[in-house]
Parts: structure tokens; sequence; C-alpha cells
């Protein structure tokens, strides 16, 4: 859910306070919106050793969205 994360081109958005910015984050189970970090901290995992076993995998950074 692309709309679930705060980045700087995604000002038109519910999660940047417009219209439906609170039915938006209501959908969100941890209850507020993903930062850019919340993603580069992904992805920091997966490219250290932490990740070094993980192989083909999807992974989606929504605050459990999609879960």
């Amino acid at each position: 859910m692309p709309r679930s994360t705060r980045s700087w081109n995604r000002r038109s958005i519910p999660c940047a306070g417009g219209d439906g910015a609170e039915g938006q984050r209501a959908l969100i189970p941890l209850g507020h919106y993903g930062d850019v970090v919340d993603v580069a901290n992904t992805v920091a995992f997966l490219a250290g050793p932490g990740g070094r076993h993980v192989n083909g995998a999807s992974i989606t950074v929504d605050g459990g969205a999609n879960a």
C-alpha cells in the first residue's frame, strides 16, 4: 500500500494530511504512517549480515496494512 509511507514525493496523498488521512491511518494496524527510514532500515537489514540467508522474498513494509 504505497499510501502508508511518507516520502518527499507523496505530498498529495492522505498521509500528507489531506482528506481521508484519518481513515487511511485507521487501516494501518500500527496506527501511524511509515517513514522512508522504515524502508531504509529494512533495506539495511537485508543488505547486512542479518539478511544473508534471505533469498527470493517479497517483504512488505506497511505497518501491517496488508497482513
